[in-house]
């Protein structure tokens, strides 16, 4: 495709039901385990199925990516606690640009088109 953008939609495994949005992928968000050192600088939705060119099985060297999972065991939706965490990759053909804005729940503007809002979690 040309043209258009793509967002990661977290906590999902669909795009929105907008004209020219569909689903590139469905995955599991992965990271760095939160007390080593290195590893990726973001989060990252790795696709369910992977396609591998060379595979051995464990850890190969250093920094190696965990699956990422909901830790709130307090929280209002108590059936997220220890449960994998979804995401959806989203191309939008009729979008130019992306952008998060935390703490947030709508557009700067009315010049921007909100494609999907919730709660920021790390």
């Amino acid at each position: 495709s040309s043209g258009g953008v793509t967002y990661i939609r977290w906590g999902r495994t669909v795009c929105p039901s907008e004209a020219g949005t569909e689903l590139v992928y469905e995955g599991i968000a992965a990271g760095t385990e939160h007390a080593h050192r290195g590893g990726s600088a973001t989060h990252l939705c790795l696709p369910k199925v992977p396609v591998y060119s060379n595979y051995e099985p464990g850890v190969q060297g250093h920094s190696p990516l965990y699956g990422m999972e909901y830790q709130v065991p307090n929280a209002i939706n108590h059936n997220l606690h220890d449960h994998n965490v979804p995401c959806a990759v989203c191309y939008a053909s009729t979008r130019s640009t992306v952008l998060i804005v935390p703490a947030r729940n709508s557009c700067p503007s009315s010049s921007w088109t909100l494609e999907y809002s919730g709660y920021l979690m790390t």
